[in-house]
């Protein structure tokens, strides 16, 4: 018989429970995952899950789910335990705990838009996102990169946790699929300039606007937070500024908006999309 757990005290729960607590995954080096599409991106990305967690009561449909995870661990728990594991979220029928995958600099291996295959000499378009702050935005920006086909997303100085269950969902599993570094904001421009990026740095004070600006064959594309644009170390000489043009009464796009624009625009100018799927 199929054990169910029905017990808030349970100590797996609890320790699941706790993983919605940015300290608490740091120290296990754990994130959860809400949702069959997030888990099986994760899935497919090769991340190392733990468990699943799963409704003991689901409809047809979600079966079919259930079948896909049947080769990896699996515990039935009951509805009230699932509403504590989701933690407010509504028809999360599956909650997974996984280990996180690296996010160092210098393990980065960026991915070849083509065939997803880890990129050597082919030209190269990254994101680097500074000291962003709202999980949302995050996730909103790794999936317009995944969708885009970056070759990696750079996070400097990140303030928001990339493995916040917020950013997870947000981006739809994206962030599964994108290669992700972090590190501060003086390695990532050196690790940029060691790479030969033309760095091109989202600033609503810089005298051209994104589109008068020519693209090399190489691309970092910078947007700053939410509240204070970017950080210092990204206002110098050798890194090119833009804006995006504004005629109405705003100063300034959402941070997701932004990267998006910038991203899709780059993308078109230097034929990203020849083998668009």
């Amino acid at each position: 018989m199929t054990e169910i757990i029905r017990s808030l005290q349970n100590p797996r729960i609890k320790q699941a429970v706790q993983l919605r607590n940015a300290r608490k995954r740091r120290e296990l080096d754990l994130m959860v995952i809400d949702g069959v599409r997030e888990i099986q991106q994760a899935i497919q990305a090769g991340i190392e899950i733990k468990e699943i967690f799963a409704l003991e009561e689901q409809d047809s449909s979600e079966n079919e789910h259930r079948k896909a995870f049947t080769q990896l661990n699996m515990t039935f728990v009951s509805e009230p335990v699932m509403e504590r594991l989701a933690y407010g979220e509504r028809n999360v029928p599956y909650v997974a705990i996984a280990k996180q995958p690296s996010l160092l600099l210098r393990t980065l291996k960026p991915r070849d838009r083509r065939s997803n295959s880890v990129l050597e000499s082919e030209p190269g378009l990254i994101l680097v996102i500074d000291r962003v702050e709202k999980p949302g935005n995050l996730g909103a920006m790794l999936r317009t990169a995944d969708a885009v086909g970056v070759s990696a997303v750079l996070l400097s100085d990140p303030i928001c946790e990339v493995w916040n269950p917020n950013a997870i969902r947000s981006s739809l599993g994206a962030i599964f699929q994108v290669p992700i570094a972090t590190a501060s904001s003086e390695a990532v421009i050196d690790w940029l300039r060691e790479q030969k990026f033309q760095i091109l740095a989202a600033r609503l004070q810089a005298s051209e606007t994104y589109r008068k600006v020519s693209l090399q064959n190489k691309v970092a594309i910078v947007v700053g937070s939410e509240a204070e644009g970017l950080g210092s170390k990204w206002i110098q000489d050798s890194i090119e500024g833009i804006r995006l043009p504004m005629q109405g009464s705003v100063d300034s796009l959402n941070v997701s908006v932004s990267a998006a624009i910038l991203l899709y625009d780059a993308a078109n100018r230097m034929d990203w999309f020849t083998t668009e799927r």
